[in-house]
């Protein structure tokens, strides 16, 4: 899924994280990970798969990732001037440390930075 925000600008890009079978037991498989599940979030930007440097990095813990309901699991990553001058198309994952340690992917995929036309205007 690809996820568009502007060069420069304030925006943010709404994520809703749900449990999956793939690394959680079936009993919570489509609830909600809620901030009690959870002791970070983690969104890194990378011009492609094989880079090993991320060009943006925000987290939960750190600034960046905001909780929006921490019931429902529905969090927003913020984007501000950090985007200036990095127009372009890149990949992003947003993964998660469980309270028991384990790291998860929750969302892979494609981020594009849309340059911007007017800049700041005064």
């Amino acid at each position: 899924m690809a996820h568009t925000v502007k060069e420069g600008k304030r925006g943010f890009i709404r994520f809703t994280m749900t449990f999956s079978a793939e690394w959680t037991d079936e009993d919570v498989d489509g609830q909600p990970v809620t901030s009690d599940d959870i002791d970070d979030a983690f969104f890194h930007v990378k011009k492609n798969d094989r880079d090993e440097v991320a060009i943006l990095e925000k987290s939960l813990n750190l600034g960046g990732i905001i909780w929006e309901d921490e019931d429902a699991g529905i969090i927003l990553v913020e984007f501000n001037e950090e985007t200036l001058g990095k127009a372009g198309n890149y990949r992003f994952e947003l993964s998660i440390k469980l309270t028991n340690g384990d790291y998860a992917s929750v969302q892979i995929g494609d981020l594009i930075i849309q340059k911007s036309v007017t800049g700041n205007p005064a």
